[in-house]
């Protein structure tokens, strides 16, 4: 079941990334003064987004509160060629964090009271979902970029660590701490569910840390993890 669809007209329009060759350029440019007078290093390729809380955390139902048990569709707004369609949320649509909070607020429209994302008629807006057609795009973007960043890297033997946001998908454990990119408990995120927490970005330290001694032969030392802090409130 879908909704009507929407022309696209101007807002919302996905910001236009460089083409590959812009994107080669720019980057060979930037490791030509980054590598000058034979300086070394390493490099990280592009994560894949969707690992991120920030869009995992947010299902694409809800419970139905007259039930308890029942589930109701969220509605969004989402791309669909050059234009935009209303329809129930699946599994491969992202709905970001701050959308959360809006899932069934009581919009007046006139008299007419309807509940934000449970109908059709009061979707969540474009801003608020990263759609399927979206993801893809992305995606596709990423994987080209990091073809790119890869290629150059190998043709100047710059080596590049494993990035942990890939590896934390689905939880790991760094000196027997467990995390994972879940929301508040995975403790590697803040609560953006963007930037990760102390421990994520002592993680990330160690991850260029291996890399710069296997590549080159150093020895510096990593940091313990369990020094660093999960999820702080404020």
């Amino acid at each position: 079941m879908t909704g009507p669809e929407i022309d696209l007209s101007s807002p919302g329009q996905l910001l236009a990334p460089p083409n590959d060759d812009e994107f080669r350029e720019k980057y060979v440019a930037l490791l030509d003064v980054l590598t000058a007078n034979g300086a070394k290093g390493v490099v990280a390729t592009i994560p894949d987004i969707t690992a991120l809380p920030y869009f995992t955390t947010v299902s694409d139902s809800v419970t139905n509160p007259s039930s308890c048990t029942q589930k109701l569709a969220v509605w969004i707004t989402a791309r669909s060629g050059t234009g935009v369609l209303v329809r129930p949320a699946t599994a491969n649509d992202y709905i970001l964090l701050p959308a959360g909070s809006t899932i069934g607020r009581m919009d007046d429209f006139g008299g007419n009271i309807i509940p934000h994302g449970l109908s059709e008629y009061n979707p969540l807006r474009n801003a608020e979902v990263l759609d399927q057609q979206e993801a893809a795009f992305i995606r596709g973007k990423v994987t080209l970029f990091n073809n790119i960043i890869k290629e150059e890297a190998l043709a100047r033997t710059i080596p590049e660590p494993t990035f942990f946001l890939n590896n934390i998908k689905d939880g790991a454990v760094y000196d027997g701490v467990a995390v994972s990119s879940a929301f508040i408990s995975g403790g590697a995120f803040s609560l953006d569910g963007i930037h990760p927490t102390d421990r994520g970005y002592a993680i990330v330290a160690n991850e260029f840390i291996r890399t710069i001694n296997e590549a080159y032969g150093a020895s510096v030392p990593l940091v313990d993890v369990t020094k660093f802090k999960g999820v702080t409130f404020p």
